[in-house]
């Protein structure tokens, strides 16, 4: 348990929605288990109810177990990139706090949790990609065990 930031996934279908997000924003993660794609499937929403994306088929399937065992999950809009000539498309990076006890700024939960940050591995090169694979792509030893005490 801890805070995660998470890149979201299918914002360029929600470009007009995602231009009205600001960073800091408090957004809510919305399971969808009857989705025809993933069982698993978290759905990200502004707090008006408009949809900014998923969660990426890899962190649904970690979240949802989460949020189903009802678990209180925070998320808030940590960055949002591009808008840019040559980065038109805007994307959404989110933070989830898995411990709202413990408050966004709590510095306890920095120390005693690590925070793992995805980075797309498209955004990486050659060398870059293959370390990501390797370490990025897993959850940290003894993840799963934290969350979900196996």
């Amino acid at each position: 348990m801890g805070i995660y930031t998470l890149n979201i996934v299918g914002e360029s279908y929600r470009q007009d929605a995602i231009k009205l997000c600001h960073e800091g924003e408090s957004i809510i993660l919305k399971r969808e288990p009857n989705n025809q794609y993933d069982p698993n499937a978290v759905a990200v929403l502004r707090e008006d109810g408009s949809q900014i994306g998923y969660l990426s088929k890899f962190d649904a399937e970690w979240v949802s177990r989460i949020i189903d065992r009802g678990t209180k999950v925070l998320a808030r809009i940590k960055y949002i990139r591009g808008g840019t000539p040559d980065k038109p498309s805007l994307g959404v990076l989110i933070e989830i706090n898995t411990t709202p006890s413990r408050g966004w700024e709590s510095g306890e939960s920095e120390k005693k949790y690590e925070t793992i940050t995805y980075t797309p591995a498209s955004s990486l090169t050659g060398k870059q990609q293959k370390e990501h694979a390797i370490t990025k792509e897993l959850p940290k030893k003894g993840f799963w065990k934290r969350i979900f005490g196996k």
